[in-house]
């Protein structure tokens, strides 16, 4: 039982380092410091996929639409025809939740 709550102690500093190093530079400590430790652990998960969404989301636009353009779209198409088409994607998908 010892190491069992050994385990359980170090799992839990672990998780709250990354709380703590993910929650730090998103959002100011006085909105997740008084969170129990569950919801920290979910809010962080939360803005971490979500910056990550839209991250790769940008990177996949910017491939698509600007360096491989003639490669995956048909020639002749306007640049800001396709930035104006990635921003109404990013909008169906991003509500469409």
């Amino acid at each position: 039982m010892a190491a069992d709550n050994a385990y359980l102690m170090q799992f839990v500093d672990e998780t709250s380092f990354y709380n703590r190093i993910v929650l730090s530079h998103l959002l100011p400590a006085n909105l997740w410091e008084p969170l129990p430790h569950f919801l920290q652990t979910w809010l962080r998960n939360y803005l971490a996929g979500t910056l990550l969404y839209f991250i790769s989301g940008f990177l996949w636009c910017f491939y698509i639409y600007y360096l491989k353009i003639n490669v995956y779209l048909p020639k002749g198409l306007d640049f800001h025809f396709c930035i104006h088409y990635c921003l109404i994607a990013f909008y169906v998908i991003d509500f469409s939740i």
